[in-house]
């Protein structure tokens, strides 16, 4: 299943991040993301978001934090006056289906981007991701954890003091996030 509409929550009663994309027969597909796996997802999406950062590639070492900081408040706030990224209550849906998830990939997408495919082994759903929407995708799943009680302190590689080498490894060659 490919989904390039999708949403998120957290669901306290269950302990996960939920991401949810609707098929075109009305059926809601959740696929549940652990506080575990999702620990080890949050280091990939943002190595992930700088490599896929062509201004960052082009500029000195000393700026290339600032220009991922910049980028970042730039795809933030303009998903936001876009209505991309809201709080707004969606319509119900009368069939869901919930997956554990237990593998994911971010790969490289043939007509560009990435893509991002959450499998809970049998059932997979994959969203190809721009540069824009990836930094956005983070943004929102940033604000969930902040807003769970997982207590995690969400820091991206350009905000962190402890750049190391394995920073700049390449997410899409790497094995897949495994729960």
């Amino acid at each position: 299943m490919v989904g390039s509409q999708y949403h998120m929550n957290y669901s306290p009663d269950e302990d996960r991040i939920f991401i949810f994309v609707r098929d075109n027969k009305a059926t809601e597909h959740a696929f549940g993301l652990t506080r575990r796996l999702f620990k080890k997802l949050w280091p990939a999406l943002g190595k992930t978001v700088q490599e896929m950062s062509e201004a960052a590639s082009k500029t000195t070492p000393e700026m290339k934090n600032d220009v991922l900081q910049f980028e970042q408040q730039g795809a933030v706030s303009e998903a936001i006056q876009s209505g991309t990224l809201s709080n707004k209550p969606l319509p119900e849906v009368e069939n869901r289906i919930t997956y554990l998830v237990k593998t994911i990939r971010i790969s490289d997408n043939p007509r560009g981007g990435k893509t991002l495919t959450l499998s809970d082994g049998k059932r997979s759903m994959s969203i190809p991701i721009s540069h824009e929407q990836l930094i956005v995708l983070c943004d929102a799943l940033k604000a969930l954890v902040v807003n769970s009680d997982w207590n995690l302190s969400l820091l991206y590689p350009w905000e962190s003091d402890n750049q190391t080498e394995s920073a700049t490894t390449h997410a899409a060659n790497a094995k897949p996030t495994h729960h």
